[in-house]
């Protein structure tokens, strides 16, 4: 068999291989060829990693049935007379003895914490969790 007929029927991997075992004396043999083939095998590694990014999608999906917990804060001043009214007022520090046409800086800060569930979504969590069930399967499949 020639080099050239080597080169046509495996990869410029497996010739690598094969020159590199002939420059330091080691004989290759054809299960250490094709170990080194399927190893380095693109395909076999983008199959994987669909088979990884196919599982995500299945913790993403049941991700959906966990309740959300969200925060917020926001700081405010501001010496305009309607803005700072309103900031006052909301503080229950309005005075009416006060000069409303010319406040002082007001100070306003909020945080809020929520939770939310969501009840009912007509099927769409489950739904959503049987496809990403069945492109994990897909992927699994492909990579077998």
């Amino acid at each position: 068999m020639t080099v050239m007929t080597v080169c046509g029927r495996f990869t410029p991997l497996v010739l690598a291989v094969l020159l590199a075992g002939r420059v330091v004396g080691h004989a290759v043999t054809l299960d250490e060829c094709i170990g080194a083939a399927i190893s380095n095998n693109p395909d076999i590694r983008a199959a994987t990693e669909r088979v990884q990014a196919a599982q995500a999608a299945i913790r993403e999906a049941q991700s959906a049935y966990y309740p959300m917990l969200g925060s917020s804060a926001t700081y405010a001043r501001s010496d305009n007379p309607p803005q700072a009214f309103m900031m006052m007022l909301n503080q229950r520090n309005v005075s009416m003895q006060s000069d409303f046409n010319h406040p002082p800086d007001t100070d306003n800060l909020a945080l809020s914490l929520g939770l939310k569930y969501r009840l009912f979504d007509f099927g769409r969590r489950g739904l959503d969790r049987r496809l990403a069930l069945g492109g994990a399967e897909i992927s699994r499949l492909v990579l077998q």
